[in-house]
């Protein structure tokens, strides 16, 4: 529900528990729910600004996204683009870590808990399954025996209600990831039992089966976060964000061998014209140029060798010592960055 609050003006978004969910064991979760996400703190995370009662009945006050989920993009434009998609994960990566360091698994990801705003970003929102790190006494069978979630992007331990820790969480940021990729979970059934059944022992139909524009790379990246055991998926967001990189519009592509050649050039024509000019001035332009041109000998083209040794040596000491936009041709390279909009580097 969109409404404006009184005291602020602002505009809220306002989750309800239904009333024919107002169990004391659904109303207790509920409230967890809004103290957890009112405790992460973050532009990638959806804030929460606390929770009430109002007329008895429990409601948690937030921030509202503006321009639906990634289950609406999905709907709307189907399959997202490679860079897209992963782009998106990425804004998730950066809201589940900053739940993860308050102590959160969040539990239940997937596209229609990740809210875009109007600028594009993504948001982490509806923590309805989260449970705090520091106690682990939630499984994701409640103890009426009922399955809360959503199957197709549960790690397998958290169908079988083990114990979880992050990797539980990559898990379904590769589920998510795949759907984006493909606008299909990871697996699928005609009931929550094939659901469950085929996440817990199947294997996900391979991502170039499905589009043949996905990197093998990417590829790689996903079926790791999709491995049965956790021990196989990535061990924590900063090597997951690591391996999505070189996939998103974030990640500078490697400047071509022609590029870095002609930004060494530069580097080195930086280097050469402070003792150029410093030259010219002290012998005066017809020992530097005129001499060399007519002679033709060592001696008369001996300031011109001491010029390069001297351009030379100053640039292998300054990349030697790490003097910053001296390493790789980056002083060039930065002119070739601009001309390609920023998303070209020099590095290895």
């Amino acid at each position: 529900m969109d409404l404006s609050e009184k005291e602020t003006g602002r505009r809220v978004a306002l989750k309800m528990l239904a009333s024919q969910l107002d169990a004391p064991d659904m109303r207790q979760r509920f409230l967890h729910e809004g103290r957890l996400a009112a405790g992460v703190n973050h532009l990638n995370s959806l804030y929460v600004f606390g929770s009430e009662e109002i007329e008895g009945l429990p409601v948690i006050t937030m921030e509202i996204a503006g321009s639906g989920t990634l289950k609406d993009r999905l709907k709307q434009h189907g399959p997202l683009a490679v860079t897209e998609a992963v782009d998106a994960v990425l804004d998730v990566i950066a809201g589940l870590e900053a739940a993860y360091a308050r102590g959160v698994l969040h539990r239940d990801i997937k596209p229609s808990n990740c809210f875009v705003s109007p600028d594009g970003s993504v948001k982490v929102g509806d923590f309805g399954l989260s449970v705090s790190t520091l106690g682990r006494s939630d499984t994701f069978v409640t103890a009426h025996g009922q399955i809360m979630g959503t199957p197709a992007y549960a790690a397998p331990e958290q169908l079988r209600g083990d114990t979880l820790d992050v990797r539980a969480d990559i898990y379904s940021v590769g589920a998510t990831l795949y759907t984006l990729l493909t606008d299909r979970a990871p697996f699928e059934g005609d009931n929550a039992v094939q659901v469950v059944a085929n996440a817990v022992n199947q294997k996900p139909r391979p991502l170039g089966e499905l589009r043949d524009d996905v990197p093998p790379g990417l590829e790689r990246v996903v079926t790791r976060c999709l491995a049965k055991e956790p021990e196989g998926r990535f061990r924590d967001y900063v090597t997951l964000r690591d391996a999505l990189l070189p996939f998103s519009s974030r990640e500078p592509k490697p400047a071509s061998m022609k590029v870095r050649a002609s930004a060494g050039w530069i580097d080195y024509l930086i280097a050469f014209l402070p003792a150029y000019v410093t030259l010219m001035l002290l012998v005066g332009p017809e020992q530097l140029l005129i001499r060399p041109v007519v002679e033709r000998t060592v001696y008369s083209a001996r300031y011109y060798l001491m010029l390069f040794a001297l351009a030379f040596s100053t640039l292998r000491s300054r990349r030697a010592s790490g003097a910053p936009g001296w390493a790789n041709g980056s002083k060039g390279c930065a002119l070739f960055a601009r001309m390609a909009g920023g998303r070209a580097s020099c590095g290895p």
